[in-house]
């Protein structure tokens, strides 16, 4: 799905996956080193002195209120 979604070969997908997974949580987040990381390219590319707080461009409240919903139905993936 990822190679389809991206236009790129399996194993570009792959790689690209391996690369991403480490910045996600177990709630489906981005963690905030990654955001940071993020924020930090981003500032740079567009010759942006400080990108500020990174909750003001990344709102992660409604996987935060679903993953809760989930965990209190004590569901498994």
């Amino acid at each position: 799905m990822l190679a389809r979604n991206l236009k790129v070969d399996e194993k570009t997908a792959g790689k690209i996956y391996d690369l991403g997974k480490s910045a996600l949580t177990s709630d489906g987040t981005v963690n905030e080193a990654a955001q940071k990381k993020a924020l930090d390219f981003i500032a740079r590319v567009q010759a942006v002195k400080e990108p500020g707080p990174s909750d003001k461009f990344f709102d992660f409240s409604l996987a935060r209120r679903v993953m809760g919903q989930l965990q209190s139905q004590n569901w498994k993936p």
